[in-house]
């Protein structure tokens, strides 16, 4: 009788841990997909993944794409797509300067991170010793 006890309590624990396991995977799944039964997804939407791209040349480099849909109830983000496509620079101004004539435009490719400079000429050229008022951004923008 008593090897039957110590077996029932054995299978009893096994189950209830069994069933312990399985309740908490559910809710873990239940977790990752936002914790609601019914999604209501947006349109798909297309994102750049900014500095995750491979610098190819000067000229250009690999940008990597995600496309994704938010559900409306829950926040939940489902990736639908990725892809990568070789392309030119994916280009942002993060500081600039103007000398009253002559405009230096320092740029960062948002894909891959490759940076260089180029001049223009100041739309309001020339304005010596006044600040210039149309440059494309203040020094020390850039948050990296």
């Amino acid at each position: 009788m008593d090897n039957k006890i110590k077996k029932y309590v054995c299978l009893v624990l096994a189950l209830t841990l069994l069933l312990g396991l399985s309740a908490s995977a559910f809710a873990m799944e239940v977790a990752q997909a936002g914790g609601c039964t019914e999604h209501n997804w947006s349109e798909p939407k297309e994102y750049l993944l900014e500095g995750k791209g491979i610098d190819s040349s000067k000229n250009g480099c690999i940008s990597f794409y995600e496309t994704v849909q938010i559900c409306k109830n829950c926040g939940y983000e489902k990736l639908v797509d990725s892809r990568s496509e070789p392309c030119g620079h994916v280009k942002t101004v993060y500081d600039s300067s103007c000398n009253g004539s002559l405009q230096i435009w320092r740029l960062r490719c948002r894909s891959c991170g490759y940076r260089w400079s180029e001049q223009h000429s100041c739309p309001n050229a020339p304005h010596m010793g006044r600040p210039c008022n149309i440059l494309p951004c203040s020094i020390g923008l850039e948050t990296e």
